[in-house]
């Protein structure tokens, strides 16, 4: 008869696993762990202690590799919200040269947004004057 020793859980959002320490009556200590998916699917594992250290060293080596695709993944991807304030600053006036350097993505990708997003892109314009009033003709200076 197996003996429960102890219990762990882990709770994610569509599944848990359940870490169970046993011992049968052999004396011989294992673990089960067992994984309930929400679809009411039971996969169970049986492990023996011995290979721990192997298993653990090959999960952490994997979570080293996820880890490295994923900052790889998250510099190509660009929330909503950084989306709608490019566009919004860009539509105020800010040159794609100042969005580059204030939000520190490639050039290439704030135009991806913009025209993702049907905002026209014109380039070789240059601002308007801050203060065109100034540039204007007085009524005495005309010919």
């Amino acid at each position: 008869m197996e003996e429960l020793i102890k219990v762990e859980k882990l709770q994610f959002n569509k599944s848990t696993l359940c870490f169970n320490k046993y011992k049968n009556e052999k004396g011989f200590t294992y673990i089960k762990v067992i994984q309930n998916c929400e679809i009411d699917t039971e996969n169970t594992i049986l492990i023996n202690p011995k290979n721990l250290d192997a298993i653990i060293t090959v999960l952490k080596r994997f979570k080293e590799e996820i880890s490295a695709d994923e900052k790889n993944v998250s510099d190509l991807y660009i929330s909503e919200m950084d989306q709608k304030i490019i566009i919004k600053t860009f539509l105020k006036g800010v040159q794609i040269s100042d969005l580059v350097l204030q939000f520190r993505y490639e050039d290439a990708t704030i135009r991806e947004i913009l025209l993702k997003n049907n905002i026209v892109i014109i380039d070789g314009i240059k601002n308007p004057p801050k203060n065109p009033s100034k540039y204007r003709w007085k009524k005495g200076n005309r010919y």
